[in-house]
Order: C-alpha cells, then structure tokens, then sequence
C-alpha cells in the first residue's frame, strides 16, 4: 500500500495501515522525521504509484495535479481510494483521469485526529464505489477495524454532508470569528459548544474553504442558515419593538 499526503489525516491513517499493510508514503514537502515518527517510510512518487493499493490524502484542492502524476505510473488493477471530505469532485477526476482498468473507490472517514474513539469503534466511514470488483471484502475488513461502514453515492454523500459537516464547520467558523471563549458565568451548552469548536480550530483554512466550495450543495445550506438566522433576529427585533412600546404605554398611563 502507498499512502500520498502525510497530513493530520494522512499520519493518523499510517499509524493505523501500518499494522495491515507493508506501506509506505509519499508526500513532496519535507518530512522524514514526520513520516519516521509514524513508522513509514518515504518514497518517490513513481515508486509509491506502482503499489497495489493507494490511498490519497492530499488537500481537496490538489487532487487534480496528483491525478496526473500518479496515472502514467499506476498498474492494471489498482485500487485507488480518495479521503475526500467531498465526494462528486473527486469521484469524477478519479474516473476521468484515471485509466479504466484501474479500481476506484471514493471514501470518507467521518474521523479524524481531533474525533477519533479508541480502537475505531464507533466511528464511521463512508464508501462511495465507482469501479471496485469486491467491495464486500473491502467492507468486512474495514468493519473489523471497528468502523461503522455506510455505503452510498458520491451524490448522497456531498448532499449530506452539506447539511451536517460543511454547515457545522461554516456556524463553527463564525463562533470562533467572533472570539468566544470560556466565561466564569455560562450554561453547560455553551460549554459545550465550545468543545465542539475544537474541532473547527484544529482544521485548516484550506481545509475550510475546499469544504464550502468544492461541495456543490454548500452554498445553497449556507444560505439557508444566513437567511434563516437573518429572519429569527427581525422576528426578535418586532417583538421587541413591540414589547417597548406597551411598556412606554403604560407608564404613560
């Protein structure tokens, strides 16, 4: 197995691998010692390309431009599985720019380093099969790692998670903007919140933006929320309006 992107997903993915698989990685910024710390060696692209299993882990972003580096290099049969967080973009390079006796799998481990229950158990991947000639054999071994495996369209999933990921990061991303922080006086749901927030400050911009723009259904969530927001706080501010004006009546009274 060759894994490309030694990222925070992409470390805690070889972690784990490295204990099923002779695996190694390639990543093209500088990072030995990062690799060796997780057990791994680091290679070429040429030569991690040419393994039968490939696990790509880059940035959203930067999927096209690993695409065409890994294709010349890729052997008949080859499963080729994405870690996209969005599932219709790269689903389709992934088909188009592969060649087509090469398997395709898109996935989406719905974890990551800041989520993540010992053992796997409890958390959940997604698949999204394109060509792949035993995905049942993929299932059970993913599923004896403990993982909850659902299995669904590229569509189904980015329609999904535009409602439950990229909604949660985009609400979490404005939380964090306006710089709230622990209080010496608060409920335990804002506590709560805030907690949930970690996960948000811990993923990066790029990371960020790829999920609202390369999602085709995040817009149309986004707006939904603003609006919706928008519309709670003018209702607020009539009955509000309202409730001054009786009370300045009766005073006058």
């Amino acid at each position: 197995m060759a894994l490309f992107g030694l990222g925070r997903f992409g470390t805690l993915a070889a972690g784990v691998l490295k204990d099923y698989f002779d695996i190694v990685a390639y990543d093209p910024a500088p990072l030995e010692r990062h690799a060796s710390r997780v057990g791994v060696p680091l290679v070429s692209l040429d030569e991690a390309a040419v393994r039968p299993i490939l696990v790509l882990a880059p940035p959203m972003s930067e999927m096209r431009s690993l695409l065409v580096s890994i294709a010349p290099y890729v052997k008949p049969g080859t499963l080729v599985c994405d870690t996209c967080s969005v599932k219709m973009v790269p689903a389709s390079l992934m088909e188009s720019l592969l060649p087509d006796d090469v398997q395709v799998l898109g996935t989406h481990p719905c974890f990551g380093p800041d989520s993540i229950q010992p053992g796997f158990t409890g958390n959940k991947i997604v698949l999204c099969p394109i060509r792949v000639r035993n995905l049942s054999s993929i299932v059970r071994f993913l599923e004896g790692l403990g993982l909850t495996v659902v299995v669904a369209s590229a569509e189904e999933h980015d329609k999904l998670m535009a409602r439950t990921q990229a909604l949660s990061q985009f609400l979490g991303k404005a939380v964090l903007q306006m710089g709230l922080k622990q209080e010496r006086i608060s409920t335990t749901g804002f506590d709560q919140l805030l907690e949930i927030l970690q996960y948000v400050r811990n993923d990066t911009d790029r990371l960020f933006h790829d999920l609202q723009t390369m999602n085709p259904y995040a817009a149309e969530m986004r707006r939904k929320l603003v609006n919706t927001l928008a519309e709670i706080d003018r209702m607020l501010d009539i009955e509000t309006h309202g409730e001054n004006e009786t009370v300045a009546s009766s005073i006058s009274r």
